[in-house]
């Protein structure tokens, strides 16, 4: 095989190799990748905080009844949430499931 065979070869290997990433994610990534929109989400946590805080009521109270959704519940999630990403990318994947179940206890049932 000459150089430019064994390059062409290699290259197409890597190719290949990167193409492949995004099938790599695995169930956890998923659920992060959502938590996260659901955070950032008009509706959010932080929004119905924000809002109840503006109006000096406890509006921010879930109606299935998880209790006052407050700034810590909000910063929980949040911690739980970057935990959680740690422990997928170090491959402990039940790590990453009971993280994710503290991220959902925190921010209660979708309104």
């Amino acid at each position: 095989m000459t150089s430019s065979s064994a390059l062409a070869a290699a290259l197409a290997a890597a190719v290949s190799a990167l193409l492949a990433l995004p099938a790599l994610a695995s169930p956890c990534t998923d659920q992060i990748e959502a938590l996260e929109l659901r955070l950032r989400s008009p509706g959010s946590v932080a929004a119905e905080v924000g809002a109840a805080q503006g109006r000096g009521t406890d509006s921010a109270t879930s109606a299935q009844g998880s209790g006052p959704r407050t700034p810590e519940r909000f910063e929980a999630a949040r911690a739980a949430l970057a935990k959680a990403r740690g422990l997928d990318g170090a491959g402990d994947n039940k790590g990453c499931n009971d993280a994710l179940t503290e991220v959902k206890a925190s921010l209660g049932p979708l309104p």
